[in-house]
């Protein structure tokens, strides 16, 4: 027999143990990288369910907050915004170049009557929130 004879088997043996090695890692590979993709998905899910159970935790707080404190917060709310109400219903005067009042002479005149008439509008509020909202901003604040 000639060397040759001898080589061709052991080269196809060499090849398939070559092949049947690289198939190996090329598996080992794949699992590997399946394997990190599960555990990035499970660490991304628990990271999702965490924030998710902090937020209702959070929301849970405030709707607690809301029942016990609800007229306060109210009142709160309505004593922050109550300057700009006041501004938006003095806005206009600001923005006329002539005014004229006329009168019955029984009465205030000038600048004492429009004051007056902004500070009646400003003093309406009160019921206003009170119909909107059913909190009684007056007896809210008579507490404090």
């Amino acid at each position: 027999m000639r060397c040759e004879d001898y080589l061709s088997p052991l080269i196809l043996i060499v090849q398939s143990l070559l092949l049947c090695g690289y198939r190996k890692q090329v598996i080992l590979e794949a699992e590997a990288e399946a394997q990190a993709i599960r555990v990035r998905g499970e660490a991304e899910a628990f990271a999702i369910e965490a924030k998710a159970k902090a937020e209702a935790e959070q929301m849970a707080k405030k709707a607690d907050a809301w029942k016990e404190y609800q007229d306060a917060a109210m009142v709160d709310m309505v004593l922050e915004t109550l300057p700009k109400v006041v501004a938006e219903v003095a806005a206009p005067l600001s923005q006329a170049k002539r005014i004229v009042m006329v009168s019955g002479g029984d009465g205030e005149v000038g600048a004492a009557k429009l004051t007056r008439e902004v500070l009646e509008v400003v003093a309406s509020l009160p019921d206003t929130v009170k119909k909107m909202t059913g909190v009684d901003v007056s007896q809210a604040l008579s507490r404090k």
